[in-house]
C-alpha cells in the first residue's frame, strides 16, 4: 500500500524531477516522506508548484487514497477543509506586527536606555550601534532604526544609566579638575604676592 501511494503522489508531482520517497516507523505508525527537487532533471529549470497547483496535486492524491485504500480512513488528509492559511506577505507582516508589539512593550516599561535595551535582549531582540550608539534593532537579518520603532527622539529622552566603572571615573575626572582649580589658585596667589 505504501509503495503504490508513493508511486502514485511521484506520478501526480511529474515525471521530470528527482523524487524520492521513503516510509518509516519511528512513531506508533507507519509514513511516508516525499524528498522533490527544486529543479526539472537536468535543464535547470524550476520544478517547483504554485500554491494552487500544489492543491490539486493533493486533492487529486486524496481521491486516489480514498478510493483505493477506504481502509485507511485515519490517514486520509482533509485538504481543504481548515483555515485559510496565510500567504507568505501575510505571515511576514504579522510577525513584523508582532515584532514593533514587542519593541514598543520593551520601550514604555523602560526605566532607561540601558533597561530598554536589556528588555529587548530578554525577548531574543538585539541591537546595533553607529558611531557607538545604539541606533536600531538586527531582526530576522533585517536592521530596524529605533526611528521607525518609535520615535528616534523618545529613544534620546531616556535617561542614559552610567556604569559603576563610568560612576568612578567621572568622580576622578571631578577630583582632578578640583585639584588643577586649586593648584591654579595658588599658583596666582604666588604670582600676586611676587608682584608685590
Amino acid at each position: 500500500m505504501l509503495s503504490d501511494l508513493a508511486q502514485k503522489y511521484l506520478e501526480l508531482r511529474g515525471d521530470t524531477g528527482v523524487m524520492l520517497a521513503a516510509w518509516h516507523h519511528d512513531a506508533n505508525h507507519l509514513h511516508l516522506h516525499a524528498c522533490v527537487s527544486g529543479l526539472h532533471y537536468r535543464t535547470g529549470k524550476s520544478f517547483g508548484l504554485s500554491k494552487a497547483q500544489l492543491h490539486e496535486v493533493k486533492v487529486q492524491f486524496q481521491e486516489y487514497h480514498k478510493a483505493k485504500y477506504p481502509e485507511l480512513a485515519m490517514s486520509a488528509p482533509k485538504h481543504g477543509k481548515g483555515e485559510r492559511s496565510l500567504s507568505h506577505a501575510e505571515w511576514h507582516r504579522q510577525q513584523r506586527q508582532q515584532f514593533n508589539d514587542v519593541v514598543r512593550e520593551c520601550f514604555s516599561q523602560a526605566r532607561s536606555q540601558q533597561h530598554f535595551l536589556e528588555l529587548l535582549r530578554d525577548n531574543d531582540l538585539h541591537h546595533y550601534e553607529r558611531n557607538g550608539k545604539p541606533t536600531g534593532i538586527e531582526y530576522d537579518g533585517a536592521k530596524f532604526r529605533f526611528s521607525r520603532l518609535i520615535d528616534d527622539k523618545q529613544f534620546e529622552t531616556l535617561p542614559v544609566e552610567r556604569g559603576e566603572e563610568e560612576q568612578v571615573l567621572s568622580e576622578i575626572r571631578a577630583i582632578r579638575e578640583r585639584q588643577q582649580e586649586r593648584d591654579q589658585r595658588d599658583r596666582d596667589l604666588d604670582d600676586f604676592g611676587k608682584a608685590r
